[in-house]
């Protein structure tokens, strides 16, 4: 085999794939043709002027830096700040007090010197009045908000005027109406039905807000209402005195046409959750139900109570 040059080098005095020669790269060591010279100051650039001072002629040294503790130049056309002198010596500080002295334990530490404004602040709180007054009116108003719309009335109140009327007791008996909206439905429906009464318990059950006096529609203000503490005790009492329970059930095998609502009765309406409670259902002397004929089994507590008073209204017509 034949000697050949190594790859890249040219053959038979020809470069390699027909290239032409490559410039060489310039020589950075000599100086280059439109530039200073290595070594040599680099002009600023146009109108910026130098640090520490007036702008310096082209090639000049520049001005030392300052040493520390001594006070900087202000920069280019500000003025100097004044220096205290032997005949205007420097206006003397307050001390700071000497923490680092030993204290006795227990003792108080000296007084910060001057008048802060954390002191200012606590010289004006003291004048301020006292926060129990504020707390005060923000509590009246509370109690104003959950006032009932009108005084509450007594078992016996709701008889005597029943008795004064010449007419049979017909009362309704809320158990657990927890949504104003629902015993404000009831309440105006109860005033226009004629019933001479209405009965809440004071636990989970709605009182005489101002919500239940708006959805009423001003029925709150003819219809006496009584809040006793225990229901089933109530409806005992009511037994006593003649009075016939008529309890809503949805199972009930009795049917509401077929009870007799012309004597004294007081109807009885449970929560649309749950209905009546297990107490208030044993006390009552009847259990009736609401036909139903569609694919809802319930209806509004508000709704069933309307379809029983105007039952009894339809009866004591009769």
């Amino acid at each position: 085999m034949a000697n050949t040059p190594p790859y890249g080098q040219p053959q038979n005095g020809q470069p390699q794939y027909n290239q032409p020669p490559q410039p060489q790269a310039p020589n950075y060591s000599q100086p280059q043709p439109g530039g200073p010279q290595y070594g040599q100051p680099q002009p600023m650039p146009y109108g910026q002027p130098q640090q520490y001072g007036q702008p310096q002629p082209y090639g000049q040294p520049q001005p030392p830096m300052p040493q520390y503790g001594q006070p900087r130049p202000m920069p280019y056309g500000q003025p100097a700040m004044p220096q205290p002198t032997a005949s205007q010596p420097a206006v003397p500080q307050p001390a700071m007090p000497q923490y680092a002295q030993s204290q006795q334990y227990g003792q108080p530490q000296p007084p910060m010197p001057g008048n802060f404004p954390s002191q200012q602040a606590g010289a004006a709180a003291k004048n301020k009045p006292p926060v129990a007054i504020i707390i005060g009116a923000v509590a009246a108003v509370v109690v104003i908000a959950l006032a009932a719309v009108r005084e509450y009335v007594s078992l016996e109140d709701i008889l005597a005027d029943a008795a004064a009327k010449g007419e049979q007791p017909l009362l309704v008996v809320c158990d657990e109406i927890s949504d104003p909206h629902n015993l404000g439905a009831i309440l105006r429906t109860a005033e226009c039905a004629g019933a001479h009464g209405l009965i809440i318990p004071k636990r989970r059950s709605a009182g005489l807000t101002a919500i239940v006096g708006k959805t009423s529609a001003g029925a709150v203000s003819y219809l006496p209402v009584a809040r006793v503490a225990n229901l089933t005790s109530v409806l005992k009492d009511l037994k006593k005195q003649g009075v016939w329970i008529f309890g809503t059930a949805a199972g009930a095998s009795t049917d509401l046409y077929s009870a007799d609502l012309k004597g004294p009765a007081a109807i009885v309406i449970g929560s649309e959750g749950d209905g009546m409670s297990r107490l208030v259902a044993e006390n009552c002397d009847f259990l009736v139900s609401i036909p139903m004929k569609g694919h809802i089994s319930s209806l509004n507590a508000s709704a069933a109570a309307a379809i029983l008073l105007y039952e009894a209204v339809r009866q004591r017509r009769g």
